[in-house]
């Protein structure tokens, strides 16, 4: 509003400088031409002057004499106002140039003030970087002596690792060799006497089928001598089967006397005959005790085997286990070091975060204090 009241006046005060000026024109026209009439007047002679011009001229002069008092008369307030108002504009125009000097001094001065902060700002700009730099070296050599020592530990445990599976992998080697020998031999023990018992068997059983036939032909001749030859033959035969399956000779004499007692009495009669081949029966009976003596063994030998097999799996099932062990100890290993690298890469990018910060700050810092600095009317 002052300024719109302020130019309002400086237009009004140039129109009224306009309008003087034109009315002093207008004086100085008159007067070079009264002053070009008069020279005129005397060049050509005095006393041709006409009265009447003279008149006319001082009537022109006295006119516009006239009319300026008029027009000082009709625009004396209007020049006075215009004056005063001019006296304002030039106290106000001192005023304003009074307090440009010295918003110009305090500018001086603040703007010595922050040269100088710049400067100190500058000297702690270059201190910072030396620091910066410093601590950079500083981190990346305690970087670098983390990842020798990291790759240092790597290499232990690898070895260590390499070391207790080649331990491992003999001795699982080793049990498996020896179990493997082990079972190759009581498997050739096993089928060498099963050969053996197998022979034996197969022997007895012929020998058992020829009984069986001595005696059915017994049954069928009912012959006294028949029976007296057979009964000696049986006898040798009973002799050397005792032999093979009792291994006595007290027992195999007892066996005798009481076969022999047996047949001679069974001589005469019917009955003779059934008590014979009862007491053949006997025989049958201790070679099937024979026969389930050899079951027995046969059986103890199957269980040896199937406990070397329980052995030989429970062998494989603890190599598993080991193996399975050695593998998680490696699994377990390898985390370990994943964490610590990846641990390594967090402190590394941490220690990257900070300083990227500072250096914000820093720079924030800076931006602000000189924004600080800058006048209210210096700013946008």
């Amino acid at each position: 509003m002052e300024n719109l009241t302020e130019s309002l006046l400086k237009q009004q005060v140039e129109f009224l400088h306009t309008e003087l000026e034109q009315t002093k024109q207008k004086a100085l026209n008159h007067h070079k031409l009264n002053e070009s009439l008069m020279s005129i007047l005397g060049k050509n002679d005095e006393t041709l002057i006409n009265s009447q011009m003279v008149k006319e001229l001082q009537k022109t002069t006295e006119l516009q004499r006239k009319e300026i008092q008029d027009l000082k008369l009709r625009h004396k307030d209007q020049i006075l106002d215009s004056e005063k108002e001019k006296n304002l504009i030039l106290l106000n125009q001192r005023e304003l140039e009074f307090e440009v000097k010295q918003q110009k001094m305090t500018f001086e001065a603040e703007k010595l003030e922050f040269f100088n902060k710049l400067q100190k700002l500058e000297a702690e700009k270059t201190l910072l970087i030396k620091e910066k730099k410093s601590y950079e070296n500083n981190l990346n050599q305690i970087q670098n002596l983390q990842n020798y020592q990291f790759e240092r530990k790597v290499k232990e445990l690898q070895n260590e690792i390499d070391s207790l599976k080649n331990e491992h992998e003999k001795e699982l080697k080793k049990i498996k060799e020896d179990s493997e020998e082990s079972l190759q031999e009581l498997k050739k023990a096993y089928d060498i006497e099963t050969g053996i018992q197998k022979q034996t068997i197969l022997e007895l059983q012929g020998k058992v089928k020829g009984y069986n036939i001595d005696i059915k032909r017994i049954k069928e001749k009912n012959n006294a001598q028949i029976l007296r030859i057979q009964v000696e033959k049986l006898e040798n035969s009973v002799d050397y089967y005792k032999s093979l399956s009792l291994g006595g000779s007290q027992r195999v004499s007892n066996e005798r006397d009481d076969f022999r007692s047996i047949c001679s009495d069974a001589l005469g009669s019917k009955d003779s005959i059934t008590r014979s081949g009862r007491s053949f029966f006997g025989i049958n009976e201790d070679f099937d005790v024979f026969q389930k003596k050899l079951q027995g063994q046969e059986e103890k030998f199957t269980q040896k085997i199937d406990n070397l097999h329980r052995e030989l799996k429970k062998n494989k099932e603890d190599k598993d286990l080991m193996e399975n062990n050695l593998k998680n100890e490696i699994k377990f290993l390898i985390g370990k070091l994943l964490k610590a690298k990846s641990k390594l890469t967090a402190e590394g990018e941490l220690t990257g975060l900070i300083r990227r910060e500072s250096m914000v700050k820093c720079t924030g810092d800076s931006q602000k204090y000189g924004k600080d600095r800058i006048p209210s009317w210096r700013r946008v």
